[in-house]
């Protein structure tokens, strides 16, 4: 096995990146500008790129099944879990009901069955989102027109997780209500180092295997198909705002080496709504995205991209599931490697849905960092399908899944 460097090697031990016992929120300060006069802090940087479309509509709420929130008074409490590498120096915290404001509510913290809830929120969500999400429904048919002959591939999807609080200001707050906290988040209230949010995907690994068995429980079904596949995001010195993504399989007939099977551009996210579940185990992110492929590529293109991959060496145990040789990771100065994903993925197709449970290990090569994360995704299979189902339908189809987390 060839030499790996350290801060490329994956942790066998999750835990000794958790982060240290919880801290107690430090107190309000209008003048205190937090984390942005740190130098260290400018540095470390996610090495994303997300991109929004222009018309983009982007929005939190909080529901906790008992109809209007806006009073609700909320308390945020530390998140002890694994920490982001750019937020590794930030206090995370995440939403809860005030206990002596909300009649002593406590965190739920049992498995229900796969059963769908009448008494679950899908009405509130509803009626909170609907309005925006047809408003961006028929955004990404304008865009989808506007692009053309460029192949787009729209998707509506939910991701089930944790909504972690960062920044300064009213977070500290012993007390807010959820108008204030959505209000700071928009940012019209005027603070200096304002309050900021994370969709955290990950998983508990034990949750995410009882997730798998409960829904096959569920649809009585024991059919679903696994893979592995790798995904290498390269950037291109002619198009310095895009990002490739290039979506690889393992050859078996090639002695083990990865074929390319698509090449795709950043993901636009066109509706974003971050929903926290207060006093449940995990929160909803509804996502409606576009995708676009590249499907006509010069000869020259062709290989270069070519031999990004044949050169990519496998080796589940560094960061990311890949490695390349001196060298390898770029291509005539135009082609460069900026990270790379191995997924393994568990797939159960039905008629309008997919749900997605995958183990996922990411590198980000320029920030040498990398996280392993355990995740699931429920997505509709096309945006024509989607929009054939009523809206109140769709929201309780994925609420169906969604109530076993909580």
């Amino acid at each position: 096995m060839s030499y790996v460097p350290p801060h490329r090697r994956v942790q066998e031990d999750s835990s000794s990146s958790v982060r240290p016992r919880p801290v107690a929120p430090p107190p309000f300060d209008r003048n205190n500008r937090g984390d942005r006069g740190s130098r260290k802090s400018q540095v470390l940087k996610p090495d994303v790129d997300i991109k929004y479309a222009r018309n983009n509509i982007r929005k939190w709420l909080a529901i906790d099944g008992n109809g209007d929130t806006s009073n609700l008074l909320l308390e945020f409490k530390p998140f002890s879990g694994e920490s982001f590498e750019h937020l590794r120096d930030q206090k995370l915290f995440t939403v809860s009901a005030n206990p002596s404001e909300n009649g002593g509510l406590e965190v739920e913290g049992n498995l229900p069955s796969l059963v769908i809830n009448e008494a679950f929120p899908s009405k509130e969500i509803t009626k909170s989102v609907k309005d925006d999400l047809r408003e961006a429904f028929r955004n990404v048919l304008s865009y989808i027109e506007a692009t053309k002959p460029d192949y787009v591939k729209p998707t509506f999807l939910a991701r089930f997780g944790k909504i972690l609080f960062h920044g300064g200001g009213l977070a500290w707050h012993e007390q807010i209500t959820v108008h204030m906290l959505a209000k700071t988040l928009k940012g019209e209230t005027k603070l200096q180092n304002p309050v900021r949010k994370t969709f955290d995907t990950n998983l508990q690994k034990n949750i995410l295997e009882s997730l798998k068995e409960k829904i096959l429980a569920g649809l009585q079904t024991s059919e679903f198909k696994e893979k592995e596949k790798y995904f290498i995001q390269v950037e291109d010195n002619l198009r310095p705002d895009v990002i490739l993504g290039l979506t690889c399989v393992v050859n078996s007939e090639d002695g083990g080496n990865l074929k390319l099977k698509k090449i795709q551009m950043d993901p636009v996210r066109h509706f974003v709504a971050d929903i926290s579940c207060i006093n449940k185990l995990m929160d909803l992110r509804l996502l409606l995205v576009t995708k676009k492929y590249l499907t006509e590529l010069s000869e020259d293109e062709r290989e270069y991209i070519g031999r990004i991959v044949k050169s990519a060496c496998i080796e589940k145990g560094v960061k990311g599931g890949l490695h390349w040789p001196l060298g390898g990771d770029c291509v005539r100065d135009r082609f460069k490697v900026k990270g790379s994903w191995h997924h393994s993925v568990t797939t159960i197709v039905g008629k309008l849905w997919t749900i997605k449970l995958q183990h996922v290990n990411r590198g980000e090569f320029k920030a040498s960092s990398g996280r392993v994360s355990d995740e699931v995704t429920l997505k509709f299979t096309s945006l024509e399908k989607c929009l054939r189902v009523s809206f109140s339908n769709r929201i309780s189809i994925i609420f169906h899944f969604g109530i076993i987390l909580n």
